[in-house]
């Protein structure tokens, strides 16, 4: 299973999409691109969709918010469900209203423990592999400190690191006890 994380940028910022696939019990990161600055939606939309084509049995996991909502309403245009994430300060996953509020603790937790304990790895042929690792040990801190990340991440890459967080969240996430329960009902 592949799950495409989108993690969009804000006030002109860039925005990126990690492809993370499942193998029995690791995820791994198999693809990191971004968008170049200032690229249109529609056109963000269209990558999106070439990419979750040529992936067999592809979740779309995207960060709804600033422009992340309009991109959201463009795949449902599309006969396109992706699912929506509203990253919050603290608390517990919940659902509301189609939407998984996600605590960004939460996010930079699982990043950080399945890269200690090899349930996450990093296709070290990706040109931004070590980089990454570091910005992934950078991300936990601030949100440690803080509480809740302003997007102040080592290196300039929180549209990295918010996508793969969110692509490895559901894989996780889709593990759990909650969300069995919540699919049946």
């Amino acid at each position: 299973m592949f799950v495409l994380g989108v993690g969009i940028g804000l006030d002109q910022g860039r925005s990126a999409l990690a492809v993370v696939e499942a193998q029995g019990d690791t995820n791994n990161l198999r693809h990191l691109e971004h968008a170049p600055l200032g690229l249109e939606s529609a056109d963000t939309v269209k990558r999106i969709l070439l990419l979750t084509a040529s992936l067999p049995r592809c979740s779309l996991v995207i960060d709804e918010a600033g422009p992340g909502r309009s991109i959201i309403d463009q795949l449902r245009a599309e006969d396109r469900y992706p699912i929506d994430v509203s990253i919050t300060g603290a608390g517990r996953v919940s659902f509301d209203h189609g939407c998984y509020m996600v605590p960004l603790a939460e996010l930079a937790n699982g990043l950080q423990t399945g890269l200690k304990d090899g349930h996450f790895k990093i296709d070290q042929a990706l040109p931004e592999a070590h980089s990454l690792e570091m910005a992934f040990t950078e991300f936990g801190r601030v949100v440690n400190q803080r509480g809740r990340e302003d997007g102040a991440v080592k290196g300039g890459q929180w549209d990295s690191v918010l996508a793969i967080a969110l692509a490895v969240w559901w894989l996780d996430f889709t593990d759990t006890k909650d969300y069995k329960l919540h699919s049946t009902r």
